[in-house]
């Protein structure tokens, strides 16, 4: 898994909330930075757990490149912003989870992304 978040706090309690769960997480500062972790990366991504609104690149744009790159990769956007939606394709391809979360609710979206269970988008912001 592949957390991409600016603020690094955010990204420390994601990161530790995932491997309490049993995940093994790499993790990327900003969009550019998740480009070279993934090209790095020999073994599979299976999801990457990226921040919306980031400098530089957005998440939905990490999204696409890395998509391009690693098909079979799931994708769970967070954000903070409760009008936060997903419009077109990408829809279908792309789970979100409103932050703040808790860790329960963290592990249980990424579990039903990597589970294929998770409804995209709309499901994502209970």
């Amino acid at each position: 898994m592949l957390i991409v978040e600016d603020e690094g706090g955010v990204r420390e309690l994601a990161h530790q909330f995932l491997k309490q769960a049993g995940y093994n997480v790499l993790e990327a500062h900003d969009g550019p930075d998740a480009l070279e972790v993934s090209a790095r990366h020999i073994g599979t991504i299976e999801l990457l757990l990226t921040d919306m609104v980031m400098p530089r690149m957005s998440g939905l744009e990490v999204s696409k490149t890395l998509l391009a790159k690693r098909p079979a990769m799931k994708v769970l956007i967070m954000s903070g912003y409760s009008d936060f939606h997903m419009d077109g394709g990408d829809a279908e391809r792309i789970a979100t989870i409103a932050k703040p979360f808790s860790m329960s609710s963290l592990v249980r979206k990424v579990d039903e992304v990597l589970n294929g269970t998770a409804s995209p988008e709309i499901a994502s912001r209970k």
